[in-house]
């Protein structure tokens, strides 16, 4: 950041704008074709939801650089909050686990067997 006339110049300003404008309609699209019927909308649905944390996740990681400069409790407040927020809208696509297939069969990760 660089002061300016007693402005603050964010630096990556531009980016975090953008990322805030297509985060809404990622999540919005994301979970409406989420609770869909079909399969590959709800896969769909799935990667918006996912693209949405990680956009979120680089909004909290790029203003901790700015805000840090005023306070740096504010800082990492911001992007931990942001951190939490990303990981609740990313574990909404936990529901699709129980369609995938996995094997049960536990006993080659375990030392003794039952």
């Amino acid at each position: 950041m660089k002061t300016i006339n007693n402005f603050i110049k964010i630096d990556k300003a531009k980016r975090i704008g953008l990322f805030f404008l297509l985060a809404f309609p990622a999540y919005g699209f994301g979970r409406s074709l989420f609770e869909s019927e079909n399969e590959s909308e709800q896969y769909l649905g799935t990667a918006l939801i996912l693209i949405n944390s990680t956009l979120v996740l680089f909004i909290g990681i790029w203003l901790r650089k700015a805000l840090r400069q005023y306070n740096e409790l504010v800082g990492n407040l911001y992007f931990l909050s942001r951190l939490f927020e990303a990981t609740a809208l990313a574990s909404l696509t936990l529901d699709l686990m129980p369609t995938i297939s996995i094997s049960n069969d536990w006993d080659i990760f375990l030392p003794w067997s039952f």
